[in-house]
């Protein structure tokens, strides 16, 4: 039987990736056998704790830290926060994500620094730049945190050769869901200093599995995006005036995330456009995406206003098929020729 012609594709797997099989089994387990309060003295409760520490002892061996180094938060942003109130950060690099740049700035109006700690994020969320260099020159000579929230479950993440105080991450980033992340410290931590309550074991759980599966398969997930990656911008370069943020080979970059404008679009009206012809994308962090200002990220990039606002990110995952890639590639296309067609 021939497959379905492609439709629609989501294309805005950076803002929040699709959830994984593996991550929905491990739901529906817990809900299936009532998984206890790992509080709780009682079988049950101590079987879930069992779960818990097997989930913090796995994702610790992921990204070679140490399970009393990993405590689990509500989200990525409240790891960002967490880390960096507890460690004083008041340098933030010019890329940093929203949630990263306003805990920065507080702690520079109200606490003062020492000039030696800073934010700076391992892989740019809008653009897909990779920055593993620039935090391990930072960690020789200051405390760093490193937010890894794009990075983690798409590249190798190996928190002592970066060399940094604190990395932060969240599981519906990939493949997990919503509502749970981590935060490695390198002085230790636990749940409890941080967000005191009931740990959500079966969010730890599916986010543990759903990490492993992507760290398992990621030398196959990143050449093929890697391949899909280049025949995507070979076509899109066919589309006159498109120019792409990252180049192929010039910059170290994610695979799954594609920087990219069109001379005279602007980028608000073109995923409306992508919308009506069946691609979901955005134009950079979804946190920002009411703004109409031009990214900070984008503008640190190099671009100039009127190019940050004709700038949108497409991002992807594993599962994308050939076939898909090449439905944005025609969409993108489409769009792009039906705006200019209404703009004379």
């Amino acid at each position: 039987m021939p497959d379905r012609p492609v439709k629609e594709v989501y294309a805005d797997c950076a803002a929040s990736a699709p959830i994984l099989d593996c991550a929905w089994a491990v739901l529906a387990e817990a809900y299936g056998n009532g998984w206890g309060n790992p509080n709780s003295v009682h079988s049950r409760g101590r079987e879930a704790r069992k779960k818990l520490e097997y989930v913090r002892e796995l994702i610790a061996s992921l990204i070679n830290a140490e399970p009393s180094k990993i405590a689990f938060t509500p989200s990525a942003t409240a790891a960002c926060r967490t880390a960096i109130a507890y460690l004083n950060i008041t340098i933030d690099s010019p890329y940093e994500h929203k949630a990263v740049e306003e805990a920065v700035e507080w702690n520079r109006m109200f606490l003062g620094g020492d000039g030696h700690s800073i934010a700076h994020m391992l892989a740019n969320n809008e653009t897909g730049e990779i920055y593993s260099g620039k935090v391990r020159e930072l960690s020789k000579d200051n405390v760093v945190f490193c937010d890894a929230t794009a990075a983690v479950g798409q590249m190798p993440v190996d928190v002592q050769d970066l060399g940094v105080s604190a990395l932060a991450a969240g599981a519906h980033k990939f493949g997990g869901f919503p509502g749970v992340g981590f935060l490695y410290l390198r002085e230790g931590i636990t749940d409890e200093s941080t967000f005191p309550g009931t740990p959500p074991v079966a969010l730890a759980v599916a986010m543990a599995e759903a990490l492993k599966y992507r760290t398992d398969h990621m030398d196959e997930a990143n050449a093929y995006l890697a391949e899909q990656y280049s025949l995507l911008m070979d076509r899109i370069m066919e589309i006159p005036g498109a120019h792409f943020t990252v180049g192929k080979e010039s910059i170290l970059h994610l695979a799954n995330i594609l920087s990219v404008r069109f001379d005279g679009v602007n980028a608000r009206e073109l995923l409306t456009m992508l919308d009506v012809n069946g691609v979901y994308a955005s134009a950079g962090s979804a946190c920002t995406a009411d703004s109409e200002e031009p990214s900070r990220v984008l503008l640190a990039s190099g671009l100039t206003e009127e190019q940050a606002l004709s700038t949108i990110r497409l991002s992807f995952c594993p599962e994308t098929t050939p076939e898909e890639f090449s439905f944005v590639a025609d969409a993108l296309g489409r769009s792009v020729a039906q705006l200019r067609k209404l703009s004379k």
